[in-house]
């Protein structure tokens, strides 16, 4: 190879570095360094090249090597980028469904509520340790629970009680004073029809009946 063929890899060399940073910078980076490698590696045996044109040489692999790098950057945050949008639509449809699954829960709470108060003729009912009425905060396993389902098999084995989805995280609440009883659940997402915001990430959705409403419908 003589000097002449080495010099016009490094100036092909130079341009494709130099298109690298606007254009295909890998594909024209990758094609610049093997250029000017090849021209510099076949010169260290017979050096023809002056030093204008080495040092041509290595600038062309420098702003190769930086327009790659800059590129790969590039594709990261893209990618990055795609992956944390998929992320947040896999999480906006799992809170989707999660309150799906609570809204549904609470109708299913609300009929086994109604069943057992016909067989019964009375809500269930609990108090606490000063004789006050009582939230039952419905955490699976939980001393509430328990004592509700227990309540509820007393009359008809068949009833139950649905689980939050994020159990025990976060519970579903009855709440009985013998006349009136409000089922409490609490969505994720704000901005569903009669919910309303508590907290972030908390939106409070209820479903209120009374014994006499329940015992009209016979």
């Amino acid at each position: 190879m003589n000097n002449k063929t080495e010099t016009i890899l490094i100036i092909i060399g130079f341009i494709l570095a130099v298109a690298s940073l606007f254009l295909a910078p890998l594909l024209f980076g990758i094609i610049a360094i093997v250029l000017c490698v090849v021209a510099l590696v076949k010169n260290s045996k017979i050096n023809t090249l002056s030093n204008g044109k080495k040092w041509l040489a290595y600038i062309s692999i420098v702003l190769a090597i930086i327009s790659m790098a800059y590129a790969v950057l590039i594709v990261k945050k893209q990618v990055t980028g795609l992956i944390d949008n998929a992320k947040q639509e896999l999480d906006t449809a799992a809170v989707k469904s999660r309150d799906a699954k609570r809204l549904a829960d609470a109708k299913i709470l609300n009929i086994t509520i109604q069943l057992y108060t016909l067989d019964a003729e009375t809500l269930p009912t609990a108090k606490d340790n000063a004789g006050n009425f009582k939230t039952w905060k419905l955490t699976k396993n939980s001393t509430d629970f328990t004592q509700l389902l227990s309540t509820l098999k007393s009359v008809d084995s068949t009833l139950d009680i649905p689980a939050d989805p994020l159990d025990p995280g976060r519970s579903y609440e009855y709440f009985s004073d013998g006349e009136k009883y409000t089922i409490r659940t609490f969505f994720e997402s704000d901005g569903k029809e009669n919910c309303q915001p508590v907290k972030q990430n908390y939106c409070k959705y209820e479903i209120t009946g009374s014994l006499a409403q329940i015992i009209n419908q016979q």
